[in-house]
């Protein structure tokens, strides 16, 4: 199994798999970006004329401008004696949501001036990586497993969270079964009334609604393999395949089978994220240092975005908004800006 990519030695258990990822070859990794705070960045999201960007390997979010890339700000989670490891985030008009990996928490952050307003870190919280808002609702996929007494990995102990955007208050809880899939999940998605969750160990997708948590179905089968993160886009719901190198359109109305994307024409190694509008649906392969967009409609190939000017390096978090696509590239400490309607290049940032 592969595992998500990140600059440093890697031992990453899901469910009975362990996975190790050495470091890249001397001379892949970029220096650290210090203007910028750049180090690792993996999570991208933008509110309004602002982008964040989280950094995995510095404990810290970057705050830039949409409208020139310049730099706004770079929040500090914690100083360098903790593992904060900040991966997804969700950025809404009231608050940036930030979750952190390493010390099993979220962070609410001001979009007014970037300070956390609030850290939570006593619900249960068990290795978030992924999370997003809808109305008044944050929810978080926690990928890690629970451990028995004799340190084995328990199967289906990952969770999800539902916390409310205005406190922080615990809403409620979903706990792993072989009933709802939840094994390994490392990404959610809102959109219209239902959550989608990616399950990385079960290889399934399941929605909940999102009003009150209840099961809705498990989508298994459908190309679904090794899912790294999902995205609803109107009445459509993409799943990154990263070990199937394919990318899964569903039906978000009764997730049914809309196609299986796939072929070597489309570029597709280790996809990760996903972002999507109307018409277009970006992938990022940081196997390949590619982004493959593909036309929203009819999953055709529009186009393989990967020159040398780009400076995609493991490119992971993707996010977009009005004409501009923001790639978060891991490996390369830098943010490609794109044009959404010819995929050429904007500005690196870095």
């Amino acid at each position: 199994m592969r595992a998500t990519i990140r600059p440093a030695v890697l031992v990453w258990t899901f469910g009975l798999a362990t996975v190790a990822l050495a470091l890249a070859p001397a001379g892949a990794l970029a220096a650290t970006s210090s203007r910028f705070g750049f180090n690792g960045p993996t999570g991208v999201a933008v509110q309004g004329q602002h982008v964040w960007v989280t950094n995995a390997n510095a404990n810290s979010v970057t705050e830039l401008s949409a409208t020139d890339g310049s730099l706004v700000r770079v929040v500090s989670l914690g100083d360098a004696t903790l593992t904060v490891e900040p991966m997804g985030i969700a950025a809404t008009n009231s608050g940036v949501w930030v979750a952190g990996l390493g010390a099993s928490s979220i962070f609410e952050l001001s979009t007014t001036n970037g300070s956390i307003v609030r850290t939570l870190s006593s619900a249960g919280l068990n290795g978030p990586v992924g999370v997003a808002v809808g109305g008044s609702t944050v929810w978080t996929a926690n990928q890690t497993h629970l451990e028995d007494i004799s340190g084995a990995t328990i199967p289906f102990s990952t969770s999800i969270k539902r916390f409310n955007a205005g406190t922080g208050a615990l809403e409620g809880q979903i706990a792993g079964s072989t009933a709802n899939g939840l094994n390994g999940t490392v990404a959610v998605a809102l959109g219209g009334a239902n959550a989608w969750v990616a399950n990385v160990n079960s290889n399934t997708v399941t929605e909940f609604h999102a009003a009150t948590g209840s099961l809705v179905r498990v989508v298994r089968g459908d190309g679904i393999n090794s899912p790294q993160s999902v995205v609803v886009s109107g009445s459509h719901v993409w799943i990154a395949n990263q070990n199937g190198n394919s990318v899964t359109e569903l039906n978000a109305r009764d997730g049914s089978l809309v196609r299986i994307v796939s072929g070597g024409a489309y570029g597709f190694d280790g996809p990760t994220f996903l972002a999507a509008n109307a018409a277009h649906v970006w992938v990022t392969n940081p196997f390949a240092d590619s982004v493959t967009e593909l036309n929203a409609s009819t999953g055709s190939l529009v186009r393989v975005i990967g020159a040398k000017a780009d400076r995609l390096q493991a490119p992971m978090g993707i996010a977009v908004s009005g004409v501009h696509v923001w790639v978060a590239n891991q490996w390369g400490n830098s943010v490609t800006e794109l044009n959404t309607s010819t995929g050429t290049l904007v500005r690196v940032i870095h």
